[in-house]
């Protein structure tokens, strides 16, 4: 339970990093 919360947190946080990183670098 405790290791599959981790991961899920884990991949969000990746996940958002990576949108970001498209976000911004679309808008310049």
């Amino acid at each position: 339970m405790y290791t599959a919360t981790t991961l899920i947190l884990t991949f969000q946080t990746v996940y958002y990093d990576h949108v970001y990183s498209r976000l911004g670098t679309l808008s310049l």
